[in-house]
């Protein structure tokens, strides 16, 4: 049984729901915090709901948007949504799901705990966000709402789960296995839910070490954290359009360029 409960903020009554409403799994993350920030800086998002297992940082819940936008919820079983987990994110039309990361980096995990959080976690949060979603449209005049599941994977992840990978076979496995669920449950839910899955190859880190930048700027293709945030936010709001629901590397680093260099100029 999950002990999760949302936690709302004291600061600052809920903003009045006239903007979009998404929720970020993974928020504490590299990729996450980054897709965090960028929802708090969007005026067209004004509510966020994040999901985690440990509070927040304070230097993030301390700023104004925060205390006015954030509500964070509590959660430690990610294969159970309760009751009172859906009814504290209910009118989200959006989730950004950056949890799991690659193999590697979590050498602590066995490869079926890897498997458990990449693919089983994903596919509940996107079953229960579907039904969500199923509920919703029947009580609501806006029958043709869709709610979008943006998934960060990981470049060249494979969707034949057996096919023998000679390079990061667990990770393209793993991302490629959740990527086939929730496009599944997508081809399922009767335009209830929208599945899109972003795949980065090297994404540049906050800290570079001498090791770090070479591997992101001469061995890997590569692009900023922010682009891949930028495009993350963006096909949430909007959908994916022209690219299809897998947006790959190259793809991400234009459209998060394009987003980004027109917030410059305006």
């Amino acid at each position: 049984m999950a002990t999760s409960a949302p936690t709302p903020l004291p600061s600052e009554a809920p903003p009045k729901n006239e903007g979009m409403q998404v929720i970020i799994a993974g928020a504490t993350g590299y990729v996450g915090s980054t897709v965090l920030k960028r929802c708090l800086a969007d005026a067209s998002i004004s509510r966020i709901h994040v999901l985690t297992r440990k509070p927040l940082p304070e230097e993030i819940m301390t700023a104004e948007d925060a205390r006015r936008k954030v509500n964070v919820v509590m959660k430690t079983n990610w294969m159970v949504w309760e009751e009172e987990e859906m009814e504290a994110i209910k009118g989200a039309r959006a989730c950004f799901w950056c949890i799991g990361g690659r193999h590697t980096q979590h050498s602590r995990w066995t490869p079926e705990e890897y498997l458990r959080v990449t693919v089983d976690y994903t596919a509940a949060a996107t079953r229960a966000f579907t039904a969500m979603m199923e509920r919703e449209r029947t009580m609501t005049p806006a029958q043709d709402d869709v709610f979008r599941f943006v998934y960060c994977s990981g470049d060249a992840s494979e969707l034949v789960y057996n096919r023998s990978l000679w390079i990061m076979g667990p990770t393209r496995r793993a991302k490629g296995c959740a990527e086939k669920t929730i496009f599944d449950i997508a081809d399922g839910s009767k335009g209830a839910l929208e599945s899109i899955t972003v795949r980065p190859c090297g994404i540049y880190p906050a800290r570079e070490t001498l090791w770090t930048w070479f591997l992101t700027r001469l061995v890997l293709p590569t692009l900023e954290v922010d682009q891949l945030a930028a495009t993350m936010v963006a096909v949430g709001k909007e959908g994916a359009g022209r690219t299809g629901r897998i947006i790959c590397h190259e793809d991400i680093k234009k459209m998060g360029r394009d987003i980004l260099g027109r917030g410059k100029e305006s």
